[in-house]
């Protein structure tokens, strides 16, 4: 709804589940649309940042880009399934670099969880609760064996 932006966002039992942010529709207007929230327990996570803190930091760097694992690719690394995203570039002096990432690893799992594709590894890092300094953990293919690597978030 317009001016809706900020509101709480409840579910059928008066529960608050989340603040609104912004609704997409076809029309002029109206509530007809899709709506969009962030969930309240990111939202205690930014107010205890706000209370502790006085700011929040949530932009991280990694400082490393990924790709999909093609079948070639599978192939040519000795990946015997087609899960991961593999490492495409690493920048120089990049947390990823000093962690001993390198173009052509594969990421297998992060934080525990098995990765299935680029886009399984961006979701998981958007959404972990992740901050500057706190540490990433990865399984690495790399050379025909996993690896386990521990990248130190730094400030963007």
């Amino acid at each position: 709804n317009r001016g809706n932006s900020g509101g709480p966002l409840v579910n059928a039992e008066g529960d608050l589940i989340g603040m609104n942010t912004m609704i997409f529709t076809e029309g002029g207007g109206g509530s007809i649309g899709l709506g969009f929230a962030i969930p309240s327990n990111k939202l205690n996570r930014l107010f205890e940042d706000l209370k502790g803190r006085g700011k929040i930091e949530r932009d991280f760097w990694i400082g490393f880009q990924v790709g999909e694992v093609t079948r070639l690719i599978a192939r040519s690394l000795r990946l015997n399934d087609l899960h991961g995203a593999v490492v495409t570039d690493v920048e120089s002096g990049s947390p990823a670099e000093k962690a001993g990432l390198e173009p052509a690893d594969v990421i297998v799992a992060a934080q525990g969880r098995r990765i299935e594709s680029p886009y399984d590894l961006l979701t998981l890092l958007r959404n972990a609760d992740l901050r500057v300094g706190d540490m990433l953990k990865l399984t690495i293919w790399r050379s025909g064996s996993t690896e386990e690597r521990e990248i130190r978030l730094g400030k963007r």
